[in-house]
């Protein structure tokens, strides 16, 4: 698993100041490359569970690229130093090219980048990583998206999985919501129980929660049982029992409604997220 003191050793190596220590620069400095390094790294980018790659769940292999980023840019800062030196001559004839520190900095800078370049398009991870996509076409009937589907045999005749890639906006603005996210995860099967605590009085609001097939789908694939553990502290239960488990896909997506009993016309989606259901393995 990379840390930041093993990104900023690697850091160090690269740019020689392993040998004499502190020489360039210090560790705050190095993990200030490192952390930009490391958001460059991963932006736009989450595991399988959703959640955003972060510099403690960066796959191994992905280590020596972040660390070459982080090069890049302490590299950068000496170059930069090294641009308001100029070459002296004296009227002895004597010529000390001071300027020649810049352009060997240039050298050693693109010779990284080239590397990392190199490295992210093989590995297929970091800025410079080959994406495929499949353009997805709209119904000239309806003005829908087309849905798509995982590649089966030609044989397999069980039922199709769908694939809900992310949806291109078209250059419009993307509304921000403030819903709190929540990931459930379960087993094919097994009951799913989870302990929330709501920041409000559960006394004077109804809770409502669904399984849906994609967020914001009309179609309820279970509801989701809630029992009121402490209404004046807000401690609800919320589970799914094994038959529910049964009948889900392997992702979908749920949310919970809160509806004010005093007031009818308040309500709020408090939380929302998806729900990734893990198959089981039968052995014959």
């Amino acid at each position: 698993m990379a840390t930041l003191a093993s990104l900023i050793s690697r850091v160090r190596l690269e740019i020689g100041d392993d040998v004499v220590p502190y020489k360039w620069f210090t560790d705050d400095q190095l993990a200030e490359f490192v952390n930009t390094a490391v958001l460059q790294q991963t932006y736009g980018r989450t595991n399988s569970t959703g959640s955003a790659l972060t510099l403690a769940t960066l796959p191994p292999v992905e280590e020596y690229p972040a660390a070459l980023l982080a090069t890049i840019e302490a590299l950068w800062v000496l170059a930069t130093d090294a641009a308001f030196d100029i070459d002296i001559h004296t009227p002895e004839g004597v010529t000390i090219p001071r300027s020649q520190r810049f352009h060997q900095l240039s050298y050693i800078i693109d010779e990284k980048k080239a590397l990392y370049k190199e490295l992210s398009s093989l590995l297929g991870v970091g800025m410079y990583a080959v994406s495929v996509y499949n353009l997805r076409k709209v119904s000239m009937k309806t003005g829908r998206l087309v849905p798509f589907y995982l590649p089966r045999e030609v044989e397999d005749s069980t039922p199709p999985d769908r694939i809900y890639p992310p949806m291109s906006t078209y250059g419009g603005e993307v509304k921000v919501e403030q819903n709190a996210i929540y990931d459930i995860q379960t087993v094919q099967d097994n009951s799913w129980s989870a302990t929330f605590d709501f920041p409000f009085d559960l006394n004077d609001v109804t809770l409502s929660a669904q399984v849906r097939l994609y967020a914001g789908s009309p179609t309820v694939l279970a509801q989701i049982n809630i029992v009121i553990n402490n209404a004046a502290t807000g401690i609800a239960t919320l589970s799914l029992t094994r038959e529910q488990t049964a009948a889900l896909p392997e992702r979908a997506s749920w949310d919970l409604k809160a509806v004010g009993i005093s007031d009818p016309t308040w309500s709020d989606v408090f939380i929302k997220g998806s729900v990734y259901c893990e198959r089981q393995v039968t052995i014959a």
